[in-house]
C-alpha cells in the first residue's frame, strides 16, 4: 500500500478503503494520510480509527479533522489530542464541538482552547463548559469570552469567576453579565468589579444588587452608579438602598431620581437625600412630589427645597407644606412664595409665618394673603 499515490488513494471508495487490514492501513505514510478525502474519513468509524497510528492520525489536516466523527473524535488517544494544533482544532465544526462529551472536552490542552472559534464557542454547552477547570477558563481570549452565550455564563461556578481577569470580566456583554446569579456577582473580587463599565452595570438583573455585600455596593464607582438601569433601581428594596454611599446616592442622574417609586424614596435616608444636587431635586417628577409626606419631606436641606421648581412645589400635599421646619421655611426663595397654592397657605401655622423674612412676605400675593391664618 506503500506504493499506491495520494491521488490513488483518494481514488478508493471508502468501503473499499477500511476494508483493507491493519498492517495495510499502518503502511499508510502521513503523506498518504493527508491525500484521503472528506468523504472517505466521514465513513471512518471507531473500529477502523483504531487501526491507524498516532502519527497518521496527527498527520491529519484541519480540513479532514473536521469529517470525523464525533465518536471518532472520542476515540482519540490523549497523546492525539495533545497533538493537535490551533488550526486543527479550528478545523472541527461546531457541530463536533457540541458533540464532544465532557471527559474528551476537559482533555483539550489550555493553548488549544485559546485557539476555538466564536462559532466552536458559541456551540458550547453550559455541561462543557462547567468541567472546564479554573486554569482553562483563564484562557480564554475576550473574543471567546463575548462568544459564549448567557446560558454558558450563567453556569459559571464561583470557582470560574474567580478565574477570570479583569480583562476578560471588562469585556463581558451586558447580558452575559446580566445572566449572572446573585452569588455569582458577588463572588467578583474587587479588582473585577472595578472592571465592569456602566454599561455593563445597565444589564444588571433587578435582582442583582441584593446578592452584593454591603462592601461590594459601596465600592460601585459614580460612574457605575450611573449605568444603573430605571427597573433595577425601581426594584431596589430598603435593604438595597441602605447599601449605597451619600455619594453614589448624589451621582444618580435625574432620569434615574424620576424613576424612583415611592416605595424608593421613602427608603432613601437623611444623608442621602442631603446628597443630591439642585439638577437632581429637579428631575423628581410632580407625581413623586404629590406621594410624599411629610416624613419624606423632613429630609430634604434648604440647597434641595430652594432647588423646587413651580411645578415641582404646587404638587406638594398641602399638609407636608403645614409641617415644614422653619429652617425649611427660610430656605422658600422669595420668587417661590407665589408658586404656592391656596391649599398650601391654608397650611402655613403662625410659627411658620413668624420666621419668614420681610422678603418672603411681601412676596405673597393678594390672594395669598386673605388665606393666611389668623
Amino acid at each position: 500500500m506503500a506504493a499506491f499515490t495520494s491521488a490513488q488513494l483518494a481514488a478508493l471508495a471508502p468501503g473499499n478503503l477500511w476494508s483493507l487490514s491493519a498492517s495495510a492501513l499502518d503502511a499508510f505514510s502521513t503523506r498518504q494520510m493527508a491525500g484521503l478525502t472528506v468523504t472517505q474519513l466521514a465513513s471512518l468509524s471507531v473500529t477502523d480509527f483504531q487501526k491507524l497510528s498516532e502519527a497518521q492520525v496527527e498527520a491529519l489536516l484541519p480540513g479532514q479533522l473536521g469529517a470525523l466523527s464525533a465518536d471518532v473524535l472520542s476515540a482519540f488517544s490523549d497523546t492525539a489530542i495533545a497533538a493537535l494544533g490551533a488550526s486543527e482544532i479550528q478545523g472541527l465544526s461546531p457541530s463536533q464541538i457540541a458533540a464532544l462529551s465532557v471527559t474528551d472536552f476537559t482533555r483539550l490542552g489550555r493553548t488549544q482552547i485559546a485557539a476555538l472559534t466564536g462559532g466552536q464557542i458559541a456551540a458550547l454547552s453550559t455541561t462543557d463548559f462547567a468541567a472546564l477547570d479554573a486554569t482553562a477558563v483563564s484562557a480564554f481570549t475576550t473574543s471567546q469570552i463575548r462568544g459564549l452565550s448567557a446560558y454558558v455564563t450563567h453556569a459559571l461556578s464561583v470557582t470560574q469567576i474567580g478565574e477570570l481577569s479583569t480583562t476578560q470580566v471588562a469585556a463581558l456583554a451586558p447580558n452575559q453579565l446580566g445572566a449572572f446569579s446573585g452569588s455569582a456577582l458577588a463572588a467578583l473580587s474587587p479588582a473585577q468589579f472595578a472592571a465592569i463599565s456602566a454599561g455593563q452595570v445597565g444589564g444588571f438583573a433587578t435582582t442583582a444588587l441584593a446578592g452584593l455585600s454591603a462592601t461590594q455596593v459601596a465600592g460601585l464607582s459614580t460612574t457605575q452608579v450611573q449605568g444603573l438601569g430605571v427597573s433595577l433601581i425601581q426594584a431596589l428594596s430598603a435593604t438595597d438602598f441602605a447599601k449605597l454611599t451619600a455619594t453614589q446616592v448624589g451621582a444618580w442622574l435625574p432620569q434615574q431620581l424620576g424613576a424612583l417609586t415611592t416605595t424608593n424614596l421613602a427608603s432613601l435616608t437623611a444623608t442621602q437625600v442631603a446628597a443630591l444636587g439642585t439638577t437632581q431635586v429637579r428631575g423628581f417628577a410632580t407625581t413623586q412630589l404629590a406621594a410624599f409626606g411629610s416624613t419624606d419631606f423632613a429630609r430634604f436641606t434648604a440647597t434641595d427645597i430652594g432647588a423646587l421648581t413651580t411645578a415641582q412645589l404646587q404638587a406638594l400635599p398641602p399638609a407636608v407644606i403645614g409641617t415644614l421646619t422653619t429652617s425649611q421655611m427660610l430656605a422658600l426663595l422669595p420668587a417661590q412664595i407665589p408658586a404656592l397654592t391656596g391649599a398650601q397657605v391654608q397650611q402655613l401655622t403662625t410659627t411658620l409665618l413668624a420666621a419668614m423674612t420681610p422678603a418672603q412676605l411681601n412676596a405673597f400675593t393678594v390672594q395669598q394673603v386673605q388665606l393666611l391664618p389668623s
